[in-house]
């Protein structure tokens, strides 16, 4: 297993052309984006979307979440297809303008000026525009393959960066309608939050996990038909939830949470049963793991969220993307990005397994802060006490703080290895 993983990473090196395989910077963004986040987090007083709790789940979603995946699609683009990335300048140069437009909109919702959100809006949207024209043409190179799985895959990443352009697109047109007063944008939040949630991150971290998810358990076995089965229930879920938010029909919003609590139910069960009968990396199972029981409480909540509960709605978005994805997403830098570390540090023909560089104190701790993190907003969030928003708030700025000195250590274990000195 261990070769398989080193001859995918030696591939993808040679189509990177000598640049890291992985742009660095947006993953260093989204550091600073959780940041800002989790103190905004600690300002919030209750369950409702106030302006810190926009820049709380924007900064999130946006400043975290998405700038790292653009930066992984970099990779993860042609690796999975087996092409090389068309007009890859393009893609790495509108990560920078993207991350310039997500700071300019978190400064928007921070200070309510509608200015800055209508300006950080559309720079997002045409950033994705450019992204997308990059990713969606080594995709239609990617459909001529001989290959059916090839060209499976290369669909899947096609239909899910096509939907990220359309949240971006809605999302820039909520912003322009408030900046001139028209309050029946809201109208369309729902509209632009499924699409964003379900249709762009939760579609993408089940479709790319299908795949590393073997990797980082050393799991060989195909995950095709389970992969399709919970691929169908995210996509019916979204277009049950589209046409909730469309018609205000609640059976439709009632069958749509259902299909995606069993999509979820079906998709965690599959990988808490890997869990126990492979082995794998230490530190990614273990964020793998703690990602599984975070997103079956996000089911519940979501169930919960139906019956009314305000609170509920609130705990499911901070529990499915902190807790769920966010832990996913830990569960790849453990692995994924330890490697980019040590080709940026030990040369782009390293080999050294991220094992060697991880620090294990460091590392504990850092998941277990983590947990902390996930399990503090949400008792923040039930209680609706200011102080408990305060301290999950810094529970979370701990959390980026040693997401930070966890990358540091791994970086310096790598430094010491090019000086012969001793990990």
């Amino acid at each position: 297993m261990q070769q398989v993983v080193e001859s995918h990473f030696e591939r993808r090196r040679r189509l990177a052309d000598g640049k890291a395989w992985i742009p660095p910077v947006p993953l260093a963004f989204g550091l600073l984006a959780q940041g800002v986040a989790w103190a905004a987090f600690g300002m919030l007083g209750d369950a409702s979307l106030s302006p810190w709790m926009l820049v709380w789940l924007h900064a999130m979603v946006l400043g975290w979440l998405t700038a790292t995946s653009l930066a992984f699609l970099v990779h993860v683009l042609p690796t999975f297809t087996d092409v090389k990335l068309r007009y890859e300048r393009l893609a790495r140069m509108s990560l920078w303008s993207y991350l310039a437009g997500v700071a300019v909109l978190l400064v928007g919702f921070a200070q309510s000026q509608t200015l800055f959100l209508v300006v950080g809006g559309w720079t997002i949207t045409v950033s994705v525009v450019f992204f997308s024209i990059s990713a969606l043409r080594t995709v239609l190179d990617a459909m001529k393959s001989d290959e059916l799985s090839v060209r499976a895959v290369a669909r899947a990443l096609g239909i899910t960066i096509v939907v990220l352009l359309a949240t971006v697109v809605v999302g820039s047109l909520i912003a322009q309608m408030l900046a001139h007063g028209w309050l029946t944008s809201l109208r369309i939040v729902h509209v632009h939050a499924a699409l964003g949630l379900v249709g762009w991150l939760a579609v993408l971290v089940v479709g790319v996990s299908a795949r590393t998810f073997n990797r980082l358990l050393g799991r060989s076995r195909s995950r095709k038909h389970v992969h399709i089965i919970v691929g169908m229930c995210a996509w019916l879920g979204l277009a049950l939830l589209l046409l909730a938010a469309a018609t205000n029909v609640p059976l439709a919003n009632i069958f749509g949470v259902g299909v995606l609590v069993a999509g979820a139910g079906i998709y965690g069960v599959d990988n808490v049963l890997a869990l126990r009968s492979v082995g794998g990396a230490v530190f990614p199972r273990l964020f793998i793991a703690a990602s599984q029981i975070w997103l079956f409480v996000t089911a519940a909540l979501g169930v919960l969220a139906l019956l009314g509960s305000q609170r509920a709605f609130f705990a499911m978005l901070v529990v499915g993307i902190m807790g769920w994805i966010g832990q996913t997403a830990y569960a790849h830098i453990a692995h994924v990005g330890i490697r980019l570390i040590a080709t940026l540090v030990l040369g782009a023909d390293d080999t050294t397994s991220p094992k060697v560089l991880i620090d294990a104190r460091v590392a504990t701790l850092f998941f277990i802060v983590a947990q902390a993190t996930v399990l503090s907003a949400l008792l923040a969030v039930f209680t609706g006490y200011a102080i408990a928003y305060r301290i999950a708030g810094d529970v979370g700025m701990m959390n980026v703080v040693l997401a930070v000195v966890f990358v540091l250590s791994a970086a310096e274990n790598a430094r010491r290895i090019t000086t012969g000195g001793s990990i």
